[in-house]
This record gives C-alpha cells, structure tokens and sequence, in this order.
C-alpha cells in the first residue's frame, strides 16, 4: 500500500494482488510555541480495508481546542498562541522537523493579536456562571482592553479566584453576579459597598462585603488591592494596639525590668 497526494493526504490505494487493511497515524510537530513542545503527537487515526487496486479517502479534524497546551503561566490551564505553527504527517515514520515521510505544509494558528490567555479563561468562566450582566464578546472586549503591555489582561489570580467560587462545593449565598463581581475584582465598576473591615465578624481586615469561611479571596489582583489593605491592617493597629507585658529578670548587680519582647529571649 501507498499514499498519493502529499499535499492533502486523501488518496489511499492498494497496489498489492490481496485485500488488506492498514491503520493511518496522524502525528502534529509543533514548529515552536512558548514552552517545549511534544517532538512528535498522535492526533487522530483511521483504520481502513481495501481490495486489490481500490483506492479511498482519508483525512482527519484538528481542532482550536487540539491546539492547545498548558502555558507558562501555571500548570492547570490550556490555551492558545497566536501564531503558533505545526505541521501534520502521516504514518509512524513521519518526522516534519526533518522532512522525512509524508508532510503537510505549516499550519498557522490565528488567534488574534489582542489573545490573552487569561481572558480567555477567565470569559469561558463568566459564561459558565450564566451571570446575565456579562456576555462574551463584552467579557473578552473588556478584559482585553484593560490590558498593558507586559500584563496578562486581568491576570491569572482573578482566573483562579473565579474558579475558587465557581467550583467550591458551599458557594456564598447570594446573585452569582454580586458574589463573583464582590469577592473577585469589580470589573464592572459598580461601587458595591464595603462593609467594616476591622470587625471580626467580617474575619478581621478581609472581606468587601458579610462573607463565609469558605470564599477565596484575591488578595493580588491588583497593587492598590494590596496598598488598601496594608492601609486598613494599620488603622486596625493603631485602632487596638497590643498590650506590652512587663516582667523582672535577675542581673548582676540588681534586677532590671524588661518587656515581654525581652523575656522571650
């Protein structure tokens, strides 16, 4: 048996005097992506049968969703890269890299210039939620565009915070859409209120609104995020400051009194 037409890999026929079947590999070879790549992927197979001096067809679907890979990012997450290159060959022999076997010409992937991992999750999250206020070309136009040079449009701890409600099994009670919007970042812009900070009841200085023990907060998503709450922990301190314990230890010549911070040692 033999293959005919490289370019697409359709024409399949036996040359030989007796029926057969023959399994048909198809391997991808990434031609370079930002973290190194399998050498060599199976992606799909097709077994098929033929009479002396038949021919038929073969091909095979490679998706958007084949062509992702877990990024540099974490290692939980699979995504695209825009203009990321493979080539496709056919049979166990096959190796692109170095024009050996049966190769497809390069396989572009276009992504889009504004592609952001991170959006990308972080919309396919908000679509799962069924959250009416956000659809998803307005998730990705929003999330894309808040984007700077050097960042990863609203970043990978928004991602994982999304993920921390969506998947917990005791969620907050209340509108999908509050709590996420709430806990997570306020993409929105919608000014919800913020409650005391300082109270226990709201476990200490987190929580933007009356929160459970199981809420994930993302306490990195941003560097005011970060500010603000170093600015609250201290208004707590000077709020409550801690009480100095006193205490006497023997010394040579006398006694000496010392604080708590000293007895320790």
């Amino acid at each position: 048996m033999l293959l005919q037409n490289t370019r697409n890999f359709e024409g399949l026929k036996n040359n030989g005097t007796r029926s057969g079947s023959e399994s048909i590999l198809f391997f991808s070879f990434d031609d370079s992506r930002h973290v190194t790549p399998e050498y060599k992927k199976l992606r799909g197979f097709e077994k098929v049968f033929l009479n002396p001096g038949e021919e038929t067809r073969v091909s095979t679907n490679i998706s958007l969703r084949d062509a992702r890979y877990v990024g540099p990012h974490n290692d939980r997450h699979f995504i695209l890269q825009d203009g990321m290159k493979f080539q496709v060959g056919i049979g166990p022999y096959a190796d692109c890299r170095n024009n050996i076997g049966l190769c497809s010409e390069f396989i572009n992937i276009d992504a889009g210039s504004d592609y952001e991992g991170a959006c990308d999750i972080a919309c396919k999250l908000w679509e799962r939620s069924s959250c009416k206020w956000m659809t998803p070309e307005k998730c990705w136009s929003m999330c894309t565009l808040s984007n700077v040079p050097g960042s990863d449009g609203w970043g990978w701890n928004y991602v994982d915070c999304l993920e921390g409600i969506l998947d917990n099994p005791q969620p907050p009670k209340g509108e999908i859409c509050t709590i996420m919007t709430a806990y997570c970042r306020d993409v929105f812009k919608t000014s919800l209120p913020v409650v005391n900070m300082c109270s226990e009841k709201n476990n200490g200085i987190f929580g933007r609104i009356p929160v459970g023990d199981d809420v994930i907060y993302d306490l990195t998503a941003t560097l005011a995020t970060v500010i603000s709450l170093l600015i609250v922990l201290s208004l707590c301190i000077r709020k409550n400051p801690p009480r100095t314990l006193s205490g006497t230890r023997k010394m040579a010549g006398g006694f000496e009194t010392v604080n708590n911070n000293d007895l320790d040692e």
